[in-house]
Order: structure tokens, then sequence, then C-alpha cells
């Protein structure tokens, strides 16, 4: 399984989850981790103008910096073990998604 990130002109990014040819279709865990860290990926790029929601986080800023901090906690932050149920799920490195994660968007969230 393959994790992209492309940028496209202007802020817009695109992010995708390629399945390998010779994997097996995604099982519903596995579509669920997907979607789940690349809405993770789309908020934290997110501006203040582009977040199309926030529901459960009150304002955008704070949807913007919970998906954030979700991305760029260590261990033993809580906000790391919960995107290690994620990343678990899928044959990606939770280290190597922290760390690309830490270097677009910074440290302390």
């Amino acid at each position: 399984m393959t994790f992209t990130a492309r940028a496209r002109s202007g802020t817009e990014t695109h992010y995708e989850i390629e399945q390998d040819e010779d994997e097996l279709p995604d099982s519903p865990e596995q579509q669920l981790a997907s979607a789940v860290l690349l809405q993770a990926w789309s908020d934290a790029n997110a501006t203040l103008q582009t977040l199309k929601y926030s529901k459960g986080f009150g304002s955008p800023e704070r949807a913007i910096s919970s998906a954030r901090r979700f991305l760029t906690a260590e261990l033993p932050c809580p906000w790391a073990r919960q995107r290690q149920l994620f990343t678990g799920a899928l044959p990606v490195d939770d280290v190597a998604i922290r760390l690309r994660a830490v270097a677009v968007f910074g440290e302390g969230y």
C-alpha cells in the first residue's frame, strides 16, 4: 500500500492511499484507517477559509490544530496512541507518517 501526497497548483493538495496490484482488497478496517489518515492530512493542510467542516471541534482553528496534533504527537501522548490505532491497520510506518507530518507542520500542537 502506498501513501502519496502531491502538491498541485495553489493551495490545493491531493492525498491518496493506493493499493498495490498484488494486494488483496482492503478490509473495512483498512478502508476506515485510510479515510481517517487522509482526512487528518486534509484538515491539517486546511486554512480557516478552506476548512469545510468543524463538527465537534468548536471552531475551524481547533479542527486544524487537532488534526496537526493527531499527526505529529509522540508517544506516550494519547494523540500518538490514537494515530497508531489507524496506522497499525495499514502497512504504513507510523514513525514515517509522524516525521513527514512534523516536517510539514512543525511540532508543538
